[in-house]
């Protein structure tokens, strides 16, 4: 069964929310068979419950909806969206982002590259002082300079990553 989550960024705000855990859908229930939890839907029908989500309280609605389709033997509680601080404690998770999510997506990965680059240990990162006076570059200065560098971002990012921001930047969404 894949485990999704799917990560929403509030316009302008820059805030966080991620939707409780799918795991699995339609096609991977009936390919598990003689479970007593089912799903209605396969993912992409899913994911469709989140197009054109723009705002928070249609992102809530979303999930709402979205979790309709799942029905476990254990009952069929709503399960809340929540606020993320940060995308780290989740990288290993699949994750779907609205374009402002994958973007901070894009700029989380910089910065753990950045530290990474210079053996820091992100979660050292001090706010006033950086590390020992170093610091990554601004989320401004990323967006006009690295986020839009072909070959930066082709070796930043894994390939399905990149598929991704290559499709952005087809969109004119990037630029």
């Amino acid at each position: 069964m894949t485990r999704r989550r799917i990560i929403f960024c509030t316009p302008g705000k820059k805030v966080l929310y991620m939707t409780p855990e799918y795991n699995g859908d339609k096609s991977e229930f009936a390919a598990l068979g003689g479970s007593s939890d089912t799903c209605d839907k396969d993912w992409d029908e899913i994911m469709q419950c989140f197009q054109g989500v723009t705002t928070l309280l249609q992102f809530k609605k979303a999930n709402e909806v979205a979790q309709t389709a799942y029905h476990s033997f254990l009952g069929n509680t709503m399960l809340p969206i929540e606020r993320l601080s940060s995308l780290v404690e989740h990288c290993d998770e699949k994750i779907y982002l609205n374009h402002e999510a994958m973007i901070t997506y894009f700029y989380l990965l910089y910065q753990l590259d950045w530290a990474k680059s210079r053996n820091y240990n992100i979660a050292d990162y001090d706010v006033e002082n950086g590390f020992n006076g170093e610091s990554w570059v601004f989320f401004e200065e990323f967006m006009g300079a690295e986020l839009h560098d072909e070959e930066y971002m082709r070796c930043l990012l894994d390939d399905n990553d990149f598929k991704l921001w290559s499709a952005y930047q087809i969109q004119n969404k990037l630029k």
